[in-house]
């Protein structure tokens, strides 16, 4: 202020923006649970294979029955899973959830023992929610990786891995 009168002086002009703090993340491997789980958004999800990104076929239950991802599935945790059904995989991470506004999608890998490893792109369940699914079909066969198929053996593991593409500090896997 200049004599007691207030003085506008003009400068470079400055833009913020704001982003959501990191958030932890969590990983769990769920199955299709008929009645008895929670209803869930499953789709659509895709997978990386030698010819990009490729949108996957709605997922079969151990019986073939297909399932439709456009619709709530009823999935539950699970510690086991058949060759022949669907694994799905749930992640929740606030701050992948970049616009409130839309559907965002986040990736995450999936591998067997035998050597097969998968990586899924998963979609929100919803705008605005921070909670990703989708799903790979299994199949107990010999192993061809990358071919968006995950290959299992008869009581063998399957391991989920996912890094936030933000903060590469937060890190969560899961198995069954």
């Amino acid at each position: 202020a200049r004599g007691g009168m207030p003085t506008t002086v003009t400068t470079n002009l400055v833009s913020a923006i704001v982003i959501q703090p990191p958030t932890t993340s969590a990983v769990a491997i769920l199955r299709a649970a008929g009645g008895g789980g929670a209803p869930s958004m499953a789709g659509p999800t895709q997978c990386s294979s030698s010819s990009g990104m490729v949108t996957l076929p709605a997922p079969l239950q151990a019986d073939g029955t297909a399932l439709d991802p456009s619709q709530p599935i009823a999935l539950a945790s699970t510690t086991t899973l058949h060759g022949g059904e669907a694994a799905f995989v749930r992640v929740l991470d606030a701050d992948q959830d970049r616009d409130p506004a839309a559907v965002d999608y986040l990736d995450v890998r999936l591998s067997t023992p035998g050597g097969d490893a998968e990586t899924l792109r998963i979609s929100e369940t919803g705008a605005n929610t921070g909670i990703f699914v989708g799903y790979i079909q299994t199949h107990a066969v010999a192993v061809t990786a990358g071919n968006c198929v995950l290959e299992v053996e008869r009581n063998a593991q399957i391991d989920t891995f996912y890094v936030d593409a933000i903060d590469a500090a937060d890190t969560s896997s899961a198995s069954a």
